[in-house]
């Protein structure tokens, strides 16, 4: 038998739902975000707590862009602006400084990739995941639900896996951030919507941006993160990888970049979303046209896993094509004649837009 408390406080702006796991029920407070500094979830002996932020979006932005756009000189934006519309204030749940790495992962229906991340990330030591946090961008779409996510959404596959999770220092902290408008091969929307929400994170982020079907060693994440401490502006890092095959390249898209010098290089130009190929080439092409530097690391390998049976009736089901020519004609106009878009974030994002973390007992319930 499970009991369920609630209690509400009036804000538009941020909800926070604390859960405390015990065995065999779990224990659910409610809250709305408000001048009350805390909700204090009932006495038990859980296993452990967790704190579920959810922001709700307030007012309504119909178009992102850069202030100044993209140009290869002159002055440079270090963030998206709402260009159209309104937005809501950038919300930080904490102070953060240039330590704070955030990785983050794009993932279009992978549930099983999904869950091994968040098992190797409960693998991690705690003296490594103080210095972490995860973003998570999701195609979400409700009418693509079945094709996507099957089983379960991959907000309930990270809360059924806090159940295997034996000590509260194991939790890593994880934001999700939904896409809720399916667009084939939209890559470059994933990336800019990632870099734009990790702004609300640490307005100073570091940014490790990886694909869904790359892991990481420790030692990475240690090498990653004595590169944030040295903090380098105006330098890109990529990395060497390990292809299921045995063979070893340099990843393409695999970045660690300030979040600043990301916008810096204009993102991705979401033109080339719809069609397959050139969303890397086009970016390292900016990156070099803003003058930042590019350094590429032999020795710091992720690990590409291999596409599942799963993974390739998804991209069957989706009808997604693979052929480069629009995209390629598209790139050679672009360098041509410098025509590069200034509209961002062109789809319907943030239905799901939670963090996940830990409650300690000692913070006094949340």
């Amino acid at each position: 038998f499970c009991h369920f408390a609630s209690t509400v406080f009036s804000t538009n702006r941020t909800r926070i739902v604390a859960y405390k796991m015990s065995t065999p029920c779990l224990f659910i407070g409610i809250a709305v975000l408000s001048r009350c500094k805390a909700l204090r979830p009932v006495e038990l002996e859980p296993k452990f707590n967790l704190t579920v932020y959810e922001t709700v979006k307030g007012l309504r932005c119909d178009s992102w862009c850069l202030r100044p756009p993209w140009q290869p000189k002159g002055p440079k934006a270090t963030h998206l602006d709402c260009c159209v519309g309104s937005q809501s204030d950038i919300v930080t749940h904490e102070a953060r400084d240039f330590q704070t790495l955030v990785v983050g992962y794009l993932f279009t229906g992978e549930a099983a990739k999904l869950r091994l991340h968040f098992q190797r990330w409960a693998t991690l030591p705690f003296s490594t995941l103080k210095n972490l946090e995860f973003l998570l961008v999701v195609d979400a779409d409700k009418q693509l639900r079945h094709a996507l996510w099957p089983a379960k959404s991959p907000w309930d596959i990270l809360l059924e896996e806090t159940n295997y999770i034996k000590n509260q220092s194991q939790l890593p902290v994880i934001h999700m951030v939904s896409i809720d408008t399916f667009k084939p091969w939209n890559i470059g929307g994933k990336r800019n919507l990632l870099f734009n929400e990790a702004r609300t994170v640490n307005p100073n982020a570091w940014v490790l941006m990886l694909d869904a079907d790359l892991v990481f060693e420790e030692s990475f994440l240690a090498q990653a993160l004595d590169i944030t401490r040295a903090n380098r502006d105006g330098t890109a890092h990529q990395f060497n990888r390990k292809k299921p095959s045995g063979q070893y390249a340099p990843h393409p898209a695999a970045m660690l970049i300030q979040l600043k010098d990301y916008w810096k290089s204009g993102g991705c130009d979401e033109d080339f979303v719809g069609h397959y190929g050139h969303t890397d080439p086009h970016f390292r092409y900016r990156l070099s046209e803003s003058g930042l530097n590019h350094m590429y690391h032999e020795e710091m390998v992720l690990t590409e896993l291999p596409d599942t049976e799963k993974d390739r009736q998804l991209e069957q089901s989706l009808r997604l094509d693979r052929s480069t020519s629009y995209n390629s004609r598209l790139f050679a106009n672009k360098k041509a004649h410098g025509k590069w878009s200034n509209i961002y974030l062109r789809f319907d994002w943030g239905r799901t837009r939670r963090t996940l973390k830990p409650s300690l007992k000692s913070e006094g319930g949340l």
